[in-house]
């Protein structure tokens, strides 16, 4: 039962765990479209825009090691170019990221929800 599951996490991790709300997930789902339709095309541009960046970095990501080796020549520049996409990746999303998302919410958008 869900009281059981609750009351063996809280023993497992030695703390309380916060009250169940108790809503269901077909209700958290309404109540999200609903956020989602208050500016429906701002959000569907967002996810547009989003879905085509993450699908364009993943294509890019895997195809490195051969694009490297066919640009420079050789095996082992195609492996330095992965590593320094993957190094260079891992200090944007640690350090670009945040402060992007840092400054557009001190700055931008205005649509308020």
């Amino acid at each position: 039962t869900p009281e059981e599951y609750r009351a063996k996490a809280q023993q497992v991790l030695g703390m309380p765990l916060p009250p169940a709300n108790g809503r269901s997930v077909c209700r958290v789902l309404k109540d999200a479209c609903a956020v989602l339709g208050k500016s429906l095309r701002v959000h569907l541009i967002t996810i547009v825009s989003c879905a085509a960046g993450i699908t364009i970095t993943l294509l890019y990501s895997t195809l490195l090691g051969d694009y490297g080796q066919m640009l420079f020549g050789n095996k082992a520049a195609g492996k330095d170019l992965a590593r320094m996409y993957n190094v260079w990746t891992c200090i944007g999303g640690a350090v670009v990221n945040p402060l992007a998302a840092y400054l557009g919410d001190k700055i931008g958008g205005g649509t308020k929800v």
